[in-house]
C-alpha cells in the first residue's frame, strides 16, 4: 500500500497472477491466525495528515512534485492530486507522552515543510475539503505523477465499464454531478490515526471503533462547502 509500481496497464495474465498471489497470501494469513503469529506488543499509535498546497489567495496549486523535491529528507509523500501531500508520523507506544511526541513530530515536519512551500511562493493548508477547489481542477491532468494512481483510475473505470462516477449531496443546497475519473476522491483530505492492538483484543477494538465512528465523524469531520455549494453541516 503506497508503494510505486512500474506500470499502469495490465493484461489478463496479470490479473490471473494477482489472483494466485492473493490466494497464497490469504492462505498464509489463515496460517498466521491458527499459529497466533501476530505481534503481542503493547498498544501503538501513529498518524498521517493530508494537506493542500495553496497560493496566497487560498487557491490549490498543482506543484507537489516541485515541493517534494524541496523536502526530500522529510517523511512527506505525494497524494492522488498534484496539489495534495501527505505527512507521516512515526508510531509510538501508547502511554506516557505518546500524544505529545506525535504532536511535536508532526509540528516539526510541518514547520520545515511550510518554510519550503513559502520559498516557492506557496503555503500549506490542512482542510478536509478546500472551499476554493473547483470540479474542473480534478482531472487526470492534475493527477500526481505515479503509475499506481494511473492504475487505480484505469481499473476503477474498467470495473465500472466506463460509466462516470455520480455524486449527489442534499444540504442547504443540492450538489449533483457526474465525474469521468477517480479524482473526486482528491477533494477530500483527512487526518488518519493508526492504531495497533494485540490480536486477542482486535475484535473488541474494531467493534468499539465502529460504534464511535458516527459520533467522531459528526464532531470533527465535516466540510460543508464543495464546488461553490453550501451543503450540510
Amino acid at each position: 500500500m503506497g508503494q510505486e509500481i512500474s506500470r499502469s496497464h495490465f493484461r489478463m495474465h496479470d490479473f490471473h497472477r494477482f489472483e494466485r498471489r492473493l490466494a497464497s497470501e490469504m492462505a498464509l494469513l489463515h496460517e498466521f491466525f491458527r499459529l497466533e503469529r501476530f505481534s503481542s506488543s503493547p498498544l501503538r499509535i501513529g498518524l498521517e495528515l493530508e494537506a493542500w498546497l495553496v497560493d496566497e489567495q487560498g487557491l490549490p496549486q498543482p506543484k507537489n512534485q516541485e515541493f517534494l523535491e524541496q523536502v526530500e529528507e522529510l517523511d512527506v509523500v505525494p497524494e492522488l492530486a498534484l496539489f495534495n501531500v501527505e505527512f507521516n508520523v512515526a508510531h509510538q507506544q501508547l502511554g506516557g507522552t505518546a500524544f505529545h511526541k506525535l504532536e511535536s513530530d508532526l509540528t516539526e515536519t510541518w514547520k520545515l515543510s511550510r518554510a519550503a512551500a513559502q520559498g516557492m511562493g506557496l503555503d500549506l493548508a490542512a482542510f478536509g475539503i478546500l472551499p476554493t477547489i473547483k470540479q474542473e481542477q480534478l482531472s487526470v491532468k492534475t493527477m500526481s505523477v505515479r503509475s499506481r494512481f494511473r492504475a487505480l483510475n484505469e481499473q476503477v473505470l474498467r470495473l465500472r465499464r466506463g460509466r462516470p462516477i455520480s455524486l449527489k449531496i442534499d444540504g442547504h443546497e443540492t450538489l449533483e454531478l457526474q465525474h469521468d475519473d477517480v479524482m473526486l476522491e482528491a477533494a477530500a483530505t483527512s487526518l488518519q490515526v493508526h492504531y495497533q492492538v494485540p490480536l486477542s483484543q482486535s475484535l473488541r477494538y474494531f467493534n468499539a471503533s465502529m460504534i464511535a465512528s458516527a459520533a467522531v465523524t459528526a464532531i470533527s469531520a465535516n466540510s460543508p462547502y464543495l464546488f461553490g455549494k453550501q451543503l450540510w453541516a
